[in-house]
């Protein structure tokens, strides 16, 4: 401890300590003196010792890193990874519609496909494209059916990873062509809708990482409307090939 003289201001010991910033300013100053920032031992040592080129830019750089503030730190993302996906597949086909004239028509069989893509927009739910189609013939006629989707897809993790649920609605349509004279036949067209279920079986990697093989079931609805009778409904069953990547 060191005691200064008498403070003029309120004529009593201005004691100090050089662990920490006394009160009374003329003690400031000492302290100040013994106790230099970072800057102020770099402005001494400048002073005391003269400086070659080298050792003059090493201090300016070390003077100015310690003016400067630290560089603001992005913050993290809280939304977490992501991964964006494409898929492609087909399979085989069953669906019925109706006719310009309302008239049921007899089954229809045929094959169908897909291609779609997209990215995961939460952990387990991915919003994307896709294009599909489907076309088979029946009794007297053929069939054909189509559409754009804006489609979603859902992992609930029910026990498995590779459970997967898929909605989507679009623009589309489809169209009869009688083979006979009396054949169905017609055409029809505006919003489509789907949905489907999935099993991927995944044998290069984790869940929802790198290429799976993913049998499926998916339904395709094209409804009338109040100007046109025309209405279509198929299945698809086949295998889709899906890549995830961006993780």
């Amino acid at each position: 401890m060191f005691e200064s003289p008498t403070c003029n201001e309120c004529a009593s010991p201005a004691v100090w300590s050089p662990a920490a910033e006394p009160e009374h300013a003329h003690a400031k100053v000492r302290f100040a003196l013994r106790n230099p920032s970072p800057a102020g031992r770099i402005l001494q040592a400048m002073k005391q010792r003269p400086l070659t080129h080298a050792s003059a830019a090493v201090s300016v750089v070390a003077l100015c890193a310690t003016l400067m503030p630290a560089p603001a730190r992005a913050a993290d993302d809280p939304r977490g990874q992501r991964g964006w996906f494409v898929a492609g597949g087909g399979g085989g086909v069953i669906g019925g519609a109706v006719d310009d004239a309302g008239r049921d028509t007899p089954s229809f069989f045929g094959t169908g496909g897909g291609f779609r893509f997209g990215e995961e927009v939460i952990p387990r739910l991915t919003l994307g494209l896709e294009f599909s189609g489907a076309g088979g013939s029946g009794d007297a006629f053929s069939a054909g059916i189509g559409g754009l989707f804006l489609q979603s897809t859902y992992r609930p993790g029910w026990g498995t990873e590779g459970l997967v649920f898929l909605l989507g609605t679009g623009v589309g349509g489809g169209s009869l062509t009688a083979d006979d004279d009396g054949g169905p036949e017609g055409a029809g067209g505006g919003a489509i809708f789907q949905a489907g279920v999935s099993y991927e079986l995944d044998f290069f990697g984790a869940p929802d990482e790198g290429v799976a093989f993913a049998p499926f079931v998916r339904w395709h609805f094209v409804p009338s409307t109040p100007d046109n009778e025309v209405q279509f409904s198929a299945f698809v069953v086949g295998l889709e090939v899906p890549y995830y990547a961006g993780r």
